[in-house]
């Protein structure tokens, strides 16, 4: 489950302490709880909570960075072992300060049950909620929010070559139906540009994920050697060429060219279906 912060108790306020102990527990004199509860109180609203929250404010896939990522990791970290841990340290001794008011209190009869077993509940509360907050406790539900958005982006990454083979797949076809057109009359130039910058905008969307992926938000691809990143990155660029045109061939464009350039684009899906395998 998402590490969310754990609602203060009531009965560790000091308002709630003033209220209960009871006019008898007075004459015990000074127990040092109000103060206790007071610094406790104190200390859990300097905690930072959205630091330690990992999961509630989790970034999504398009926004995502490894490196942003370990930052907000090593904030968490930083405020468990500043103001968090200063709050546990308030806890124990609000807890000790209850404990020997709670033997204070026994000690004396005209002081009320009930408010010795106020005092002792308070003391096991405070102790209860430090041992919950402490470095070891909150470490686990922490690391576990961490990988899990990790996990969650790995799983994204890991898809997306099977898509980009499956688009890779079809492209021969598309290509071929390019070479058919430009083999065809002017009038049908129109139609080849749209299917043109289709297919070749069909990869790269692709592509540009694998290298988002691998090389911006540092998650490794399954199936993508990193040492193939250059490659790909630039038969990326060359792809995008086409894919990000408005138009690729002009009204008077010889049909020479035509074929020419989807001979270049032919040589490009053919070097990333190689290096897909």
């Amino acid at each position: 489950m998402p590490y969310t912060r754990p609602e203060y108790p009531q009965i560790l306020k000091k308002t709630d302490w003033d209220n209960k102990k009871g006019a008898f527990a007075k004459i015990a004199g000074k127990t040092g709880v109000g103060e206790a509860a007071a610094e406790c109180e104190r200390r859990y609203a300097a905690v930072q909570w959205q630091k330690l929250e990992l999961a509630k404010n989790a970034p999504g896939v398009n926004s995502f960075t490894k490196a942003d990522w370990d930052r907000r990791l090593t904030d968490a970290k930083t405020e468990v072992t500043g103001n968090l841990r200063q709050l546990v340290e308030g806890l124990y001794k609000l807890r000790d300060v209850a404990k020997a008011a709670e033997a204070k209190f026994k000690s004396n009869k005209l002081i009320p049950s009930s408010s010795t077993a106020h005092v002792g509940q308070l003391a096991q509360a405070a102790d209860f909620l430090g041992v919950s907050l402490n470095a070891n406790s909150i470490g686990t539900p922490i690391m576990a929010d961490y990988n899990d958005v990790l996990a969650r982006m790995k799983t994204v990454a890991d898809q997306i070559p099977q898509i980009l083979k499956t688009v890779l797949a079809r492209t021969p076809s598309a290509i071929a139906e390019l070479k058919r057109m430009a083999d065809g009359p002017d009038s049908g130039r129109k139609d080849l540009d749209t299917k043109f910058i289709k297919a070749a905008r069909d990869l790269t969307q692709n592509i540009t994920n694998i290298v988002l992926f691998m090389e911006q938000r540092g998650i490794p691809v399954q199936g993508v050697d990193m040492r193939e990143l250059p490659q790909l990155k630039e038969l990326s660029r060359t792809l995008v060429t086409w894919g990000n045109a408005n138009s690729i061939f002009r009204a008077d464009a010889k049909q020479d060219d035509i074929k020419r350039e989807i001979a270049k684009f032919e040589k490009a899906v053919t070097d990333l279906t190689a290096l897909m395998r």
